[in-house]
């Protein structure tokens, strides 16, 4: 995941409750945080991220090595130090021409 949150720049919102607790300088214990929440991506770029580029040089097709993202809803859980992202779908529209054009929507 480290390599993917590296490779991409998007806004973002948050929704979440969580409960933990304050260190002696009232910072937050993260090992202690738990709860949950809706992290929706409102629109990105995708790029540098390796399997893209080798999908992309592989077929030959220069536009997969930078991709725009947008309206992707994840559901989120705070547990044991850790953010973890419950599983979610993405769609891809589009067709590539025999001429090697592309039509992504």
């Amino acid at each position: 995941m480290p390599i993917m949150v590296n490779s991409l720049r998007a806004s973002f919102l948050l929704s979440s409750a969580m409960t933990g607790k304050l260190n002696g300088d009232m910072m937050p214990d993260f090992s202690s945080l738990t709860g949950n929440g809706n992290l929706l991506l409102l629109q990105g770029i995708l790029k540098k991220f390796a399997p893209l580029e080798k999908l992309a040089n592989t077929l030959q097709i220069d536009e997969l090595k930078e991709v725009s993202v947008k309206d992707i809803k994840n559901y989120i859980e705070f547990a044991n130090g850790k953010v973890l992202v419950k599983p979610f779908s993405v769609k891809v529209k589009g067709h590539r021409n025999v001429d090697r054009r592309n039509a992504w929507l």
